[in-house]
């Protein structure tokens, strides 16, 4: 695609010029990154002062001093009282001449104590005999104990011990010697004679001192003590207990109601019925909304614990695809409508909050900060031996009884079977060409006396020791390994601050095609103008290239390959299959449905080929070759922008004005190469010719090149602006009162342009040309071809059809939070949002969503005084009302255009796609919420208890409607659903002396979902067993429901037993199966009460619970994370099996019903059945993989991460000019255990249709982390 950049009237600059540009411009800006660091720090320690003062005090003169320096400066205030400064002017003077000058002429003189100086009270001078008094102090155990402050009672002496424990202080007989240090208690000895002293301190019991929390809303920054909110902080302490890949992995087990199972986050339940919507929180960065959704695209940031593929499209990688997990400072988890109604129309599925890092220090001239961490994860390949696959022999037995239940229809001869018509189709049969496996493609040639029925079975004995799925796994999967590395610059002085990090990572992923980079540079600065205005800005551009294999059935070892294929002999030499079941995969007509290649199909190729050498191409395949001949290469390039001005208009009145910029650009190319196998088959698929190819030499036609490859090119991009400006008041007024109150307005724009696509055939990548072809005739008329003319005209898909999409939205709000004494709070929000299109009633278009919430901070009235173990205990409540924004719906018919038309291809015209729906409205979420925050036993346990009760209107949901309207159905605010839980966190250092400290943590929430309202109703039983778009009032959203097991049918004939029975209908007096004779009559069942609901899908339940303990440097953390309350349905083997193609047959499927064997559990398998009765065993499987007997309890527990990490101690360090250095090694997924067993991931595992993926891998971590 050809971009050029405006830069002024007729002026351009060329994609290459403007890269060029762009890139001198970030080294630029980091060069003058870099000087201003420098420039922050050049003075860091000189201890220089300039200062000008007049008549003021001294105290407010040292302030200035320890502010400008950054040296410690200690005294007692009670000494300073009265002692003022007339005048003062130092400019650039050192520290001890200005505190000479400001000391003189007073009682006071400063001594230093290493780099702490102390003001102190001038000694008189007395007559008194001191004695040089020393000593040793250790600790309870004998150990020597360095630091300890010691201090002669009364007098402005004192000394601190050596790392030995040694001091040294004058003292007159008789003195009083205090001795004081952190974590022990004070002693006081009396000096009796001069000789040594020995003294040991005992450890103290560490009170843990409260650390004020603060809420971060996105709109403004609350304490604890002034909001009533449900809501969660994760700080950036607790973000670094353990190495987090991604941002969803340092929320998981933090945040009680927050949910990540199976990467999905969903706070306090799902809040709509929309799929468009889903459960996303809103998440937002520094104060604004961002599009989560939409600048993740195919980004795989963590690799090593998921899928490669699926990976991007999961909340985990859509989050890490903005942020850098090391730029966080901190994350806020906004719960309840007092914490999230602010955010209106999107709050309904909660908030996210995260805060970036900014410059660190106040202080003029501190040194800047410069910190490194990289770390690396390896993640082992999947077990295929918990997928519990069948044997390759036992796949081979299978498909000989198919193969001799077929043989029934053609009165048990091989000869007939493989006949005039063929089994599976040929070049010239009339029917459609069918893919057969090699073992039947034996079958056929000993059906035609080509080999014997020894060499069919030593050929067979050959294919049952093989096992292609293990094969694969060892030549194309492998460990995947990522690498990070990340350099981050924090400085700040009292004017400015700034803070650059270069982050860099690199991933293998399992695929040994796959591989993907991404590089982020993250800049944030501000800049205090004057007393009035400050300035703060901000890029975030990420840049990601991936190199990957886009053919998804190359990727698995069981998609379309038997599992006696080879794919390397013993010498490692490729071994080639003569065709597989692929077609070219590339669309239209004949890529699917019958069209494929055969035994028969190779071996005509090959006679036509032998009349005229390469008229049509070879149908070999070697997945090696294929890996080598596909490739897709992927970029994108986004960034985030970000401004604001923040203006005091008055002492408790500002201004700020917040604007953000999102944009991305996406680009693939998809390139196969001319000897694919995919470009071979395609070429065949279109090759034509008018005469027998058999018997005359001419040549065929192709429409496209039967040279070159293929080259799919599809572009495009996403962007997005939010512009805020709010009015920010905030006043203490007198000691009781503190009233805080916001209003605003905020625009938003998000625009997606069209897609643009083109597709390229004949392509050369050495010259980079290609050869017209006609892409219309293709797609819409097709041509003929000569192997499958009888199956109708053949088409290549066309370029798919995008639209652009742009939305607007226009929002005005208000806050306002009132606190009393410290101890009541009271608060309430309101806003109103409108978007185009959206509801054409004014009643609708301009309904508010706001919330109110009232807070008692009981521990500070009287009668919990006495209650000294009690540190905290408020009381919240809030009740409001959030939304959601699905704009899927219209109030106006929407219809689309297009000009592909099977009955005129050349006409316009538009089809009506859904029907208005002129009361639109946004969905509506009202929220109770009741809540506790409390503190006990000197703030040692720490906790919050929720319950909640969260009731969703108006929400989109299909109505079924008269067809006399026009339409059968309708999208319309008809639904309702409900969600109330309990949810509490736990935490506290319930072990802290010196050298041990013992945290835990844990969470639990409970939710209960139902729908309470909703208009379609199922009218068949298979509507709730297997389609998501039908929902029962009384009933969760996400139900699951099964077919009543009656047994398995018996006592009767051979055809009439092994039958699986159920209830047809709920009063469980009539099965689907009557005797008939020597045969059977099975009945459908259709009836909807003849289903029984089994419970919910997704987890009633979560909990968490982290330890950790440190000793000294060393410290270790675990992660448990459980889920539990649901339901899944048991891998079973279906008994419609009529094919076996691929390698994912299940090892059950051996243990069907037989006359010898009838006690096995399961009924028949289809070889088993008589041919009269196959077309009924297709709603038999339904049936029977979907009845209550294979519903099981799902509960689970997770062993997240275990880590280890040692701090360097800061005497090592001093050498190397460092100032932190730390190590970590991680486990993650290291053990789980399930309530099923049975080797079932239920991470991984599709609970409602029983089908099993790969359980997930351990991954091990390894980190540095370096602070200068």
């Amino acid at each position: 695609m050809q971009f050029n950049a405006y830069l002024g009237p007729g002026l351009y600059c060329p994609p290459g010029l403007l890269m060029k540009k762009f890139l001198r411009v970030m080294k630029l800006t980091t060069v003058l990154l870099m000087v201003a660091s420098m420039h922050v720090s050049a003075n860091a320690w000189s201890q220089k002062v300039t200062m000008a003062a007049r008549k003021t005090t001294l105290s407010a003169v040292l302030k200035g001093m320890q502010k400008q320096t950054g040296v410690s400066i200690l005294w007692e205030e009670r000494l300073l009282d009265g002692v003022r400064i007339e005048s003062l002017d130092a400019k650039d003077a050192n520290l001890y001449d200005v505190l000479n000058t400001c000391l003189a002429n007073t009682n006071l003189r400063y001594t230093k104590v290493d780099n702490i100086i102390v003001i102190q009270k001038q000694a008189v001078t007395e007559t008194v005999a001191y004695q040089t008094i020393q000593g040793f102090v250790k600790d309870e155990k004998g150990q020597p104990l360095q630091g300890i402050t010691v201090s002669v009672k009364g007098k402005p002496r004192g000394a601190i011990t050596a790392a030995d424990g040694s001091f040294s202080i004058d003292a007159e007989i008789g003195a009083v010697l205090v001795f004081t240090g952190v974590g022990f208690d004070m002693q006081e000895h009396k000096v009796t004679h001069a000789g040594n002293m020995l003294v040991q301190l005992k450890t103290k019991p560490v009170a843990i001192e409260a650390v004020e929390v603060v809420m971060s809303t996105g709109y403004q920054d609350l304490k604890r003590k002034n909001t009533a909110a449900a809501y969660t902080v994760v700080d950036n302490k607790t973000l670094n207990k353990q190495i987090n890949v991604d941002v969803m992995g340092a929320l998981e087990g933090r945040v009680a109601g927050l949910s990540t199972f199976k990467n999905n986050m969903i706070i306090r339940g799902s809040s709509t019925l929309s799929s468009t919507v889903g459960t996303r929180p809103l998440v937002v960065i520094d104060g604004l909304p961002t599009e989560v959704s939409n600048l993740g695209l195919g980004d795989n940031p963590s690799g090593a614990t998921y899928s490669t593929g699926s990976y991007a499209s999961t909340e985990r990688g859509k989050l890490s695809a903005i942020v850098n997990p090391n730029d966080i400072e901190s994350i806020t988890v906004l719960k309840d409508a007092a914490a999230a109604a602010i955010y209106g129309s999107r709050a309904a599925n909660g908030v996210i909050v995260i805060t970036t890092k900014s410059g660190k220090g106040t202080a003029r001239n501190r040194k800047p900060e410069v910190t490194f961490s990289t770390d690396f994860i390896i993640t082992a390949k999947p077990d295929l031996d918990k997928m519990h696959y069948a044997s390759t022999s036992g796949y081979i037995d299978y498909e000989l009884a198919l193969y001799k239940r077929n043989l029934q229809n053609y009165n048990n001869d091989p000869k007939q079977y493989w006949g005039a018509n063929g089994a599976g189709g040929y070049i010239g049969s009339g029917g459609a060409i069918s893919y057969y496996t090699p073992v039947m493609n034996l079958q056929r040639l000993l059906a035609e006396g080509r080999i014997t029925e020894k060499e069919m079975n030593d050929q067979l004995d050959a294919y049952r020791q093989l096992d292609y799925r293990k094969e694969f796994a060892k030549e194309i999967w492998r460990n995947s390994f990522r690498q990070n590395y990340n350099l981050a610059v924090s400085a700040a002085n009292d004017k400015q601050d700034i803070y650059l990090s270069l982050n860099y990572q690199g991933q293998n992923d399992r695929m040994i095609t796959n591989n993907n980079e991404t590089f982020n540079i993250y800049l944030k600065a501000g800049q205090q103008i004057n007393q009035f205005i400050k300035f703060n800005a901000g890029i975030n551009t990420q840049y990601y290239r991936a190199s990957v294999m886009e053919e998804a059935d190359y990727t698995s070892p069981t998609a379309f390959m038997e599992p006696y294929t080879r794919m390397l002999d013993e010498n490692g030499n490729r071994v080639y299959r003569d065709y597989v079941n692929r077609s070219d995969g590339f669309g239209g007509f004949g890529a699917n449905g019958g069209q494929m290649v055969n035994g028969k199909v190779v071996e005509q190729i090959a006679a036509i080929n032998a009349v005229k050498a390469n008229r049509l191409k070879s149908t070999s395949f070697n997945i090696l070759d294929e890996l080598e001949a596909n490739q897709t290469r992927s970029s994108r390039f986004a960034v985030r922008s970000f401004a604001n001005v923040d203006v005091k208009l008055w002492k408790y009145l500002n201004f700020t004005s917040s604007f953000q910029y999102e944009t991305s650009r996406n680009k693939t190319d998809y390139q196969v190469n001319e000897n694919a196998y995919q470009m071979r088959f395609l070429v065949n698929r279109l090759a034509n010719i008018t005469a027998d190819p058999f018997t005359n030499p001419g040549n065929f036609t192709y429409p496209i090149s039967e040279t070159g490859g293929r080259l799919q090119q599809t572009s495009n991009e996403t962007s997005n602006y939010t512009w805020r400006n709010q009015l920010n008041f905030s006043k203490q007024i007198g000691k009781d009162h503190m009233l805080s109150a916001i209003a605003g307005t905020e625009i938003r724009q998000y625009y997606t342009p069209r897609t643009i696509e083109k597709i390229y055939f004949g392509y050369n990548p050495q010259t980079m040309a290609s050869k017209d072809f006609d892409a219309y005739s293709l797609a819409n008329t097709g041509v003929n071809s000569y192997i499958w003319a009888k199956s109708g005209l053949q088409r290549l898909a066309g370029t798919t059809v995008y639209v652009p999409v742009k939305h607007r939205y226009f929002s005005t709000y208000a806050t306002a939070n009132y606190t009393y004494k410290s101890k009541y709070n009271l608060a309430g929000s309101f806003r109103i949002d409108q978007a185009d299109l959206f509801g054409s009633d004014p009643q609708y278009r301009y309904r508010p969503l706001w919330s109110v919430s009232a807070g008692w901070d009981m521990v500070n009235e009287p009668f919990l005084q006495d209650v000294t173990w009690l540190d905290m205990l408020k009381l919240r409540a809030s009740y409001g009302i959030t939304g959601n924004v699905d704009q899927t719906s219209s109030p106006y018919i929407v219809a689309n255009g297009t000009t592909t038309s099977g009955y005129e291809p050349s006409l316009d015209y538009n089809v009506i796609s859904s029907a208005p729906n002129p009361l639109l409205r946004w969905e509506r979420t009202t929220t109770t919420n009741i809540g506790f925050d409390f503190a006990m036993f000197h703030n040692r346990v720490r906790g919050t208890i929720d319950a909640y009760h969260k009731y969703s209107d108006d929400l989109l949901a299909t109505k079924t409607l008269d067809p006399t309207n026009g339409f059968t159905t309708a999208r319309i605010n008809n639904g309702a659903m409900l969600n109330k839980g309990i949810e509490v966190s736990v935490g506290g250092d319930w072990v802290k002396t010196k050298d041990w400290t013992f945290t835990s943590f844990g969470t639990f929430t409970i939710n209960k979902n139902e729908i309470k309202r909703i208009d379609i109703v199922p009218s068949n039983a298979d509507q709730l067993i297997s389609s998501s778009s039908y929902y029962v009032v009384g009933y969760p959203k996400d139900a699951m429901y099964a077919y009543q097991f009656a047994g398995i049918s018996s006592g009767g004939t051979y055809e009439q037993n092994g039958i699986p029975l159920f209830y047809i209908n709920n009063d469980r007096k009539e099965l689907n199966m009557t005797p008939n004779g020597n045969g059977t009559t099975l009945k459908q069942i259709t009836a909807v009460d003849a289903v029984k609901y089994m419970g919910s899908t997704v987890p009633t339940w979560n909990a968490s619970f982290q330890q950790g303990i440190s000793f000294k440097q060393v410290e270790f953390n675990a992660l448990f994370v459980m889920y539990g309350g649901y339901k899944i349905r048991k891998p079973i083997a279906s008994i419609y099996n009529t094919r076996v193609y691929g390698g994912a047959l299940p090892e059950d499927i051996t243990k069907g019903w037989t006359e010898a064997n009838p006690n096995t559990g399961y009924p028949k398998m289809f070889p088993d059945y008589t041919i009269a009765q196959g077309p009924s065993i297709i709603y038999l499987d339904g049936y029977w993989r979907n009845a209550d007997v294979h519903v099981i309890d799902a509960n689970y527990i997770r062993l997240r991460n275990i880590s280890l990490a040692y701090t360097v101690p800061a005497k090592y360090l001093q050498m190397m000019k460092v100032k932190n250095m730390k190590v970590s090694a991680q486990a993650n997924n290291a053990w789980y255990w399930f309530s099923g067993g049975n080797d079932i991931d239920p991470e991984t595992f599709d609970g409602t249709s029983g089908t099993r993926n790969y359980v997930t891998p351990v991954s091990y971590l390894l980190r540095l982390d370096v602070t200068l």
